[in-house]
C-alpha cells in the first residue's frame, strides 16, 4: 500500500505541482510530518475537506455490478451545482481506487485554477 501511495503522490507532484503545494500548505497546519512519500499529507481522506473548501466536491459511491459484486465510482461537482465529471463506465473494484481517481481529477482542476 505504501508503494502504491508513493506512486500516487509522485504522479500528483509531476502533473499538478501548484495544487499539491496548496494542499501541503493547508494540511501542514494539522501538524503532519513532511514525508515526501505521502506528499506531506498522511491521511488521504483529509483531501475531501481540502477540496470541499475550494468548491470541488468529490463523492465516491458504490453500485452493484452483479448480485454479488460491488463496484465503486466517483462523481465530481463544482461549487455543489453542476456535475463536472463521473467516472462513468469506469468502475473500480475497491473504494480507494475510485477515491484516488477522483482526487487526481480534483488536483487537475485546482492546478488549472492556480
Amino acid at each position: 500500500m505504501k508503494k502504491e501511495m508513493t506512486e500516487f503522490w509522485k504522479e500528483i507532484n509531476e502533473k499538478y505541482p501548484k495544487a499539491l503545494q496548496s494542499a501541503r500548505l493547508l494540511l501542514s497546519t494539522i501538524d503532519y510530518p513532511n514525508d515526501p512519500d505521502c506528499g506531506g499529507i498522511d491521511n488521504i481522506r483529509d483531501l475531501y475537506d481540502f477540496f470541499d473548501e475550494r468548491g470541488i466536491f468529490i463523492r465516491v459511491k458504490w453500485s452493484t455490478a452483479t448480485h454479488t459484486e460491488i463496484r465503486w465510482r466517483y462523481i465530481l461537482r463544482l461549487n455543489n451545482k453542476s456535475l463536472y465529471e463521473k467516472s462513468g463506465s469506469t468502475k473500480y473494484q475497491i473504494r480507494t481506487e475510485a477515491e484516488k481517481s477522483g482526487f487526481m481529477k480534483g488536483f487537475e482542476i485546482l492546478n488549472d485554477r492556480l
